[in-house]
């Protein structure tokens, strides 16, 4: 059995009688405590009436023969000092209630701001990673820009040695014939005859009259020409080791005549090609019997 005793004063004790025993008749517990009784000695005093009717009883005779064994425990209650109680203990009073709902609040922004904070994190690490990225982006770009420069830098030098090769050659195959042309001019004698080139043009320079004129640009032929009157008469015969000097310079071996053409009914296309120089003159100043003579270079 159970009973607690509460008072109204501001500081009490309240009684806890509990009992090994078995609880007796509810019909006899609701009769010793009755809804609405007085004062709690009168509630008492019934109640130790239906015990001690319980315990005489049969059903409870072992209550006499066995010790009783209860226990009876104080707890202290405190009530609201500050005014009316209104039924609240401490932990309900409104202070604590108030209390309570800052440290909610305080709590509720803690949590915002710590949620804040990982977003700011979140974002700051997603615009690292996209830094990286582009980072490695741009390192990888100027890499292959690198490669393809290292590659077009060997592509040119490959091409310039080539062409550096190319010129060895021919620089050195000029040379050979050169000396080749040297030694045919040494073994057939110094020139005999030697004819000043004193310019490149055409009919005017001609006219002038002051040596051989180079017409190759506008023949489109290797060819030098003079007037009849100025020089072409007494022009050497076939066989002649001649000396060129001027704008066209060298050392020929004068050939036969491989041409004679009319002006006014022929065009360039008609001047003999595949010789290393012609000397063109107007045989008597006729411009109907106009004579190219083979020059083959030999120095």
């Amino acid at each position: 059995m159970s009973l607690v005793l509460v008072a109204a004063t501001p500081t009490l004790a309240a009684a806890r009688i509990t009992a090994d025993a078995p609880p007796p008749d509810p019909a006899s517990a609701s009769a010793a405590v009755a809804p609405g009784s007085g004062t709690a000695s009168a509630s008492g005093a019934a109640v130790g009436s239906a015990v001690g009717a319980a315990v005489g009883s049969g059903r409870y005779a072992n209550l006499q023969r066995t010790p009783f064994r209860s226990r009876v425990t104080f707890v202290p209650v405190t009530l609201d000092r500050k005014g009316a109680s209104r039924g609240l203990v401490e932990w309900q009073s409104p202070r604590q209630g108030l209390a309570g709902a800052v440290a909610r609040l305080a709590f509720g922004a803690t949590q915002s701001a710590a949620a804040q904070t990982d977003r700011i994190a979140e974002a700051v690490r997603i615009a690292e990673v996209a830094r990286v990225a582009e980072a490695a982006r741009v390192a990888e770009a100027a890499r292959v820009a690198e490669v393809a420069r290292v590659a077009e830098e060997a592509r040119l030098a490959a091409a310039a040695a080539v062409a550096a090769e190319e010129a060895r050659v021919a620089e050195a195959a000029q040379a050979a014939a050169d000396a080749e042309a040297a030694a045919s001019a040494a073994a057939q004698g110094a020139p005999s005859y030697t004819k000043y080139v004193w310019t490149s043009g055409w009919q005017a320079e001609i006219d002038s009259c002051q040596g051989a004129v180079d017409l190759s640009g506008n023949y489109g032929v290797a060819v030098i020409a003079e007037h009849w009157s100025c020089g072409g008469s007494h022009f050497p015969a076939d066989g002649t080791i001649i000396a060129l000097t001027g704008v066209r310079s060298g050392t020929y071996r004068v050939g036969p005549v491989v041409a004679i053409l009319n002006a006014n009914t022929e065009r360039t296309d008609a001047i003999p090609r595949g010789y290393d120089l012609l000397y063109q003159t107007c045989i008597n100043g006729s411009n109907a019997t106009m004579s190219f003579t083979e020059l083959t270079r030999v120095g």
